[in-house]
């Protein structure tokens, strides 16, 4: 790929200027040992054994989780398992006397809501989960450990959906998607959680005069958050290309189950072949990429620790006072949490069109299995070709990565505006067509890509040093806390009204609002402010463990 850098060894610096300040570490560990759990991260990447400089086959271990997970996201969690469960709960619900309910702890839901609601509730364990512990990563050698083990674990539960051979166990497979979910959003945050430590390990940020740093720090991030992500939908794009054959060969003989709209009677449909087993064997396939390609990592990243765990406490005790002292001193970051507000929006904006994207091709316009597949392969494909322009743009008119992310906020905002259209009465545009469907993908697919990218590389200038796999985790917080939001919303308006086309106002206002906040974001002094939280955070550390 001529437009992204090449990568390139960066496996030594001057040998003199390595072992000076590995010495300096040394001697400081010595004067105070007390010092070494408080010690940060980021006052020895690049010259101690732990921390090494960055090397081009470390990189690709990095790179390859995205390869990895990415599978799950565009194609499992984006397409197959929200429409395998759909159809389990409309199968099971024409089986009974209330045809248009299924029950979750006794609590009827209508089959079309079923899907967003289930994910709700792994967005909302998610949630409680990043709080409880993503900050455990910053002590000891936990932050490789936590990923790996979320990984494998995630990728298991996702082969489990082959063995949903019966549409009464909806239930379970609405589990599966919330527990594969839940491992896959809490192994991002500690893959995340890595770039700062990386981008801090590579020679050229190490040999960067002062002035320069946080310019080669958004250079060096936004090359390697772009090739994370063109990897990532690379593999997408693969597998889409292997398993959607099997959802067009693949099918069983239809079967009947009703069409429930408020306001009408039940409609029988029998006519519609059923692709269940067809679905179940892409999931598992998914599944299987996203277990072996982990491997790579496994092998390729360096652990990277932090400083050790502080004496006399635990980690989930650490991560909770970590939390708890960001908390009370969090009006030292403005810059940090204002955009972490924005970004609470506008993340639940596109992760929100991810998840209902296809239940409203085919509950809203029927869009048959074909039509689903050429959707699905349409956003990674495009995604890829997105991003890649756009590294160009902003390379080439050295944009910066805040503007660059308000330019794409705005073109994301243009689908739900066009999509409203469909309210006017006797409008024939506006999402009520086929070939509206593949206009939608190819829009999403070419600007959300990058603007996770350049999203991820302003928050990497705003994240304290030394704290990353706790911001991190605020990151990803806000990203899984405000889609459960989203799907919440868009789950309880489908319930009302029968129709996920009222979704479409929350998405509106979910791009529109974070356009203006990012505007007051100031990048320069939030990374000022980030820094001096730093070190407040690490004396304080200091003084309590000579107290």
């Amino acid at each position: 790929m001529s437009g992204i850098e090449p990568d390139v060894d960066e496996s030594s610096l001057s040998e003199t200027s390595s072992h000076s300040t590995g010495e300096e570490v040394i001697e400081t560990k010595k004067s105070d040992t007390k010092q070494t759990f408080a010690a940060s991260q980021h006052d020895i990447e690049g010259v101690d054994p732990l921390h090494p400089v960055l090397t081009k086959k470390e990189r690709w271990g990095w790179y390859l989780y995205d390869g990895a997970n990415s599978v799950f996201a565009s194609v499992a969690i984006s397409g197959y398992i929200p429409v395998l469960v759909t159809d389990m709960a409309k199968y099971t619900a024409s089986q009974t006397a209330d045809v248009c309910q299924v029950y979750i702890g006794g609590i009827g839901v209508r089959p079309a809501a079923y899907a967003s609601t289930v994910l709700s509730i792994s967005v909302l364990i998610q949630t409680i989960l990043f709080i409880l512990t993503s900050s455990m990563a910053d002590y000891g050698g936990l932050r490789k450990k936590i990923l790996m083990a979320s990984a494998f674990l995630g990728a298991i539960l996702t082969t489990c959906f082959v063995f949903m051979i019966d549409s009464n166990l909806f239930w379970l497979a609405g589990t599966l998607l919330v527990l594969s979910n839940v491992f896959f959003g809490y192994s991002i945050v500690f893959y995340n959680a890595f770039l700062p430590g990386l981008v801090r390990s590579s020679q050229r940020y190490l040999a960067a005069a002062p002035e320069d740093k946080l310019a080669v720090m958004d250079k060096v991030s936004n090359q390697m958050g772009t090739k994370g992500f063109i990897i990532g939908y690379a593999a997408g794009v693969f597998l889409l290309a292997v398993t959607f054959p099997i959802i067009l060969l693949v099918s069983q003989p239809a079967r009947p189950y009703y069409d429930c709209k408020v306001g009408q009677d039940p409609k029988l449909i029998t006519t519609v072949t059923d692709s269940t087993l067809a679905y179940r064997i892409a999931i598992c396939m998914t599944g299987c990429w996203w277990f072996c390609v982990t491997f790579f990592t496994v092998f390729w990243l360096n652990p990277r620790p932090g400083p050790k765990l502080p004496p006399g406490r635990t980690y989930v005790g650490a991560s909770l006072r970590s939390l708890k002292e960001t908390f009370l001193n969090i009006k030292k970051l403005p810059h940090t949490m204002g955009y972490l507000v924005a970004y609470f929006m506008f993340s639940d904006g596109y992760s929100t069109i991810s998840n209902i994207g296809v239940l409203f091709a085919t509950q809203e316009l029927n869009a048959p299995g074909l039509t689903l597949g050429i959707m699905l392969a349409i956003v990674p494909l495009v995604a890829l070709i997105g991003n890649f322009l756009w590294f160009r743009i902003h390379k080439w008119r050295k944009v910066p990565s805040k503007k660059m992310v308000m330019i794409l906020l705005i073109l994301l905002l243009s689908l739900p505006l066009y999509g409203c259209i469909g309210f006017i009465s006797g409008s024939t545009i506006g999402m009520k067509n086929i070939w509206e469907l593949y206009f939608f993908a190819a829009w999403y697919g070419f600007n959300v890509g990058a603007v996770q990218s350049f999203s991820r590389t302003v928050y990497l200038s705003l994240t304290p040093k030394g704290h990353e796999a706790e911001f991190f985790g605020f990151y990803e917080l806000t990203d899984k806390g405000s889609s459960w939001i989203g799907t919440a919303v868009v789950a309880g308006l489908t319930q009302a009204t029968g129709s996920l086309r009222y979704g479409l106002l929350w998405i509106l206002a979910m791009f529109l609002i974070p356009i203006v906040i990012v505007y007051f974001v100031d990048v320069e002094k939030g990374t000022e402010q980030a820094k001096n939280f730093s070190t407040f955070l690490d004396q304080k550390v200091v003084k309590e463990a000579k107290e």
